[in-house]
């Protein structure tokens, strides 16, 4: 057999594989509880009356909540809090300011199964808390994302998101954008 023949052979043979392993999966596979872990970037920034320069902090947070089948999508509702480390922004007057935020809230996750993958949207309430130079900015927001995730083993998820928030008091918004991988455990959902 030639070496290109044994090559298209493998290929052949793992997209094979790949593909069966693949549609064994299944909306059940991202039913029931989970909790997880996501660590990214914060793209943040102020606007308005004491607007900054757009800057990137490490992000980290914990995520628990449920899922369900519906007619074979998935509907679930969840609640998190996001840590977004403080960092040094250049203000529109020329000085420095540093600021960062926590946020915590609950969302209502709707999402489509497809094989081994979940590609999902969020939308939800949260409440942002300033740090440092921000911390007068504590307000109640709207908050929303979207992401995908990957069944890669019977329990255990793993996959990527953005989600937006934006707190505006006086004349100021503090603006988040989180890009996080995300790794959840998954309970199953009653009897898996």
């Amino acid at each position: 057999m030639k070496k290109s023949n044994i090559k298209q052979s493998i290929i052949a043979a793992a997209v094979l594989a790949i593909s069966v392993g693949t549609l064994s999966a299944h909306a059940d596979d991202f039913t029931g509880g989970f909790a997880g872990l996501k660590a990214g970037d914060n793209s943040t920034r102020s606007t308005g009356d004491y607007a900054t320069d757009r800057k990137n902090a490490a992000s980290t947070g914990v995520e628990a909540g449920y899922n369900w089948k519906v007619f074979g999508q998935i509907v679930g509702v969840s609640a998190f809090y996001d840590y977004n480390d403080s960092v040094n922004h250049s203000a529109s007057n020329g000085i420095t300011t540093k600021f960062g935020s926590q946020v915590s809230g609950a969302d209502l996750i709707l999402g489509t199964p497809i094989n081994k993958w979940l590609i999902y949207a969020k939308l939800g309430d949260a409440y942002v808390t300033g740090i440092d130079a921000a911390k007068s900015l504590d307000r109640n927001t709207f908050h929303g994302g979207v992401g995908v995730s990957y069944a890669v083993a019977p329990h255990l998820s793993v996959g990527t998101e953005w989600t937006d928030e934006r707190a505006s008091k006086d004349g100021t918004s503090l603006e988040n954008n989180n890009f996080a991988i995300t790794v959840d455990y998954r309970f199953g959902g009653f009897g898996g």
